[in-house]
């Protein structure tokens, strides 16, 4: 399995998903696309809007290479995968 995380320097929930991975043991990628000012995350979502759908805020979370969502469908997944309730 492998997790990727898309986030930005000033993003609360980029920080709170690495957190929660980190709390879980489980081994991902992380992405930083810089802080919001910048443009990166416009271009971002304007480069990936057939992967990532309507999403428009950080962070962006794949598993195994495929779309999964934001923060909360992270902590689902990690849920299920570990019986954990955050």
């Amino acid at each position: 399995m492998s997790i990727k995380i898309v986030g930005g320097t000033d993003c609360i929930y980029c920080k709170k998903a690495k957190d929660a991975c980190d709390m879980e043991d489980v081994t991902y990628e992380y992405q930083d696309l810089g802080p919001k000012d910048s443009g990166s995350w416009a271009k971002y979502f304007d480069d990936n809007a057939s992967i990532i759908k309507n999403q428009r805020t950080l962070p962006v979370v794949f598993i195994n290479d495929e779309y999964l969502g934001g923060y909360g469908k992270l902590i689902i997944y990690l849920e299920k995968l570990n019986g954990t309730n955050f």
